[in-house]
C-alpha cells in the first residue's frame, strides 16, 4: 500500500523483479487486504484469500491484471496452501463449524472434501443458534452488515435479552465464522446481535 499515515490501510496486489524494480499493480482498490498469496505454479499470476462482506474466498489474479473469484460460499477461509498439481489445502468455518481442515482441487474447487474436523464429536448433540444476515442503513446512508444470532431454544414472538456486540472498520470486521462465545451466549437464552 502507499503509506498516507491512516491507522489502517488496504493493500493492493503488485509485481515486480527480483531487485524491485520494474513495479506495476496486479490488483488495486480491493474491498479488503489480500493474504496467503501463493504464486500460481504456471506462472500466470497469484492465488490468495480476501474477506468481503464477512466471507473469506479463494481469488486469482492474473499477470494480465484479470481478477476471477474461485470459491463461492458464506464461509471463512483462513491459511492456504496450494501444490503445484492444483491441490489446495486450508482451513474453513461457518456460522455453525469452527475452523476445520478442507481440500479441494482448482480445477473443481466447489467440491471441498473434509479431512480432519477435531470439534465435531463436541458438536454433535449440540443445539446451535440460528444466525441471520442483517443489513441496514447508518443515519448518512451508509449500509451496514451485521448478524443476529439467535437464542438456542428461540420461540417466535417471545422476548429475550440481547447482548451487543460492535466492531469494524478497516481493521478487524465480524465474520461469518464460528463464534464459541456467541454461542455459548445463545445457549443461556440471550440473543447476540454483532
Amino acid at each position: 500500500y502507499n503509506e498516507r499515515n491512516f491507522t489502517s490501510h488496504i493493500s493492493s496486489l503488485y509485481l515486480m523483479d527480483g531487485e524491485g524494480g520494474n513495479k506495476r499493480i496486479l490488483a488495486v482498490d480491493l474491498p479488503n487486504s489480500p493474504s496467503g498469496l501463493t504464486w500460481a505454479a504456471d506462472s500466470s499470476g497469484i492465488y490468495y484469500l480476501m474477506a468481503e462482506k464477512g466471507e473469506c474466498n479463494l481469488y486469482f489474479v492474473s499477470t494480465s491484471r484479470k481478477i476471477r473469484k474461485v470459491t463461492e460460499g458464506s464461509h471463512y477461509l483462513s491459511g492456504l496452501s496450494i501444490a503445484d498439481n492444483g491441490q489446495v489445502a486450508t482451513t474453513i468455518s461457518t456460522f455453525y463449524k469452527p475452523e476445520y481442515l478442507v481440500t479441494f482441487n482448482l480445477s473443481s474447487p466447489a467440491s471441498i472434501k473434509k479431512l480432519v474436523d477435531v470439534n465435531e464429536d463436541v458438536l454433535a448433540n449440540v443445539k446451535l443458534g440460528e444466525v441471520e444476515e442483517l443489513w441496514f442503513k447508518s443515519p448518512d446512508g451508509l449500509n451496514l452488515q451485521g448478524w443476529l444470532v439467535k437464542p438456542a431454544e428461540f420461540e417466535a414472538g417471545k422476548k429475550y435479552p440481547m447482548i451487543l456486540y460492535i466492531h469494524g472498520g478497516p481493521w478487524a470486521m465480524y465474520s461469518v465464522a464460528f463464534n464459541w462465545g456467541w454461542q455459548h451466549f445463545a445457549a443461556k437464552g440471550y440473543a447476540v446481535l454483532y
